[in-house]
């Protein structure tokens, strides 16, 4: 969250930091932003807390581009009111409300909408829609799609209804993008940021 990267974009460190839980509680001087928060001062307190080293650099990985399935776009335009008509901002105006097999999301912006679905697949995804503007989206999926662990460079993703553990009519999430949404994800390669941890350590007690 301080880094704003999800799990596969960091490397390194000892092992302990993939297993050990932390609660922290801590507050801020003056009246900074949610951003401020989660971004800039928790960067600080890892570097202060847990001697926090890393650096970043580029890596070839796999990726997914998100394109326009066959028949176009399926995209809800939004509808801004009140204050949010007048002044748009993500923070107060957008909504993200994902679900064990769920996702719904209101005055969502493209380059957003990507961060969440790259949360799920776990992979890093290229837009190339060429869409701009704001839509809501409602979907419904199977979380059993182990497509996405196939070799890239092999095609889109698969689209096959599998039931899995959940046993359940719904579709694998790329074929929900497909047919709720009229989106695809092609496997393809990519220059992706990482994040390397070049050392921490265990924080101090309090």
């Amino acid at each position: 969250m301080a880094y704003n990267l999800q799990d596969f974009q960091i490397t390194g460190g000892p092992g302990w930091i993939k297993s050990e839980r932390y609660d922290i509680e801590a507050k801020a001087e003056g009246n900074p932003s949610r951003r401020q928060i989660e971004g800039p001062l928790l960067q600080t307190l890892l570097k202060e807390r847990f001697q926090l080293k890393l650096h970043r650099e580029m890596k070839g990985l796999p990726v997914f581009a998100l394109v326009a399935a066959k028949g176009g776009l399926r995209l809800k335009p939004t509808k801004l009111e009140g204050n949010c008509a007048a002044l748009y901002e993500i923070a107060k105006c957008a909504d993200i409300r994902e679900g064990p097999s769920t996702l719904d999301v209101t005055a969502i912006r493209m380059d957003v909408f990507i961060e969440v679905l790259s949360s799920i697949v776990g992979r890093v995804i290229v837009d190339r829609t060429g869409f701009h503007g704001m839509f809501d989206a409602h979907l419904e999926f199977t979380r059993d799609d182990t497509a996405f662990a196939g070799p890239p460079g092999s095609g889109s993703a698969s689209g096959g209804r599998g039931g899995g553990a959940e046993m359940t009519n719904r579709p694998s999430f790329s074929t929900a993008l497909q047919e709720q949404l009229g989106l695809r994800l092609e496997r393809t390669k990519g220059q992706v940021e990482v994040v390397v941890v070049d050392s921490a350590d265990r924080p101090s007690v309090n």
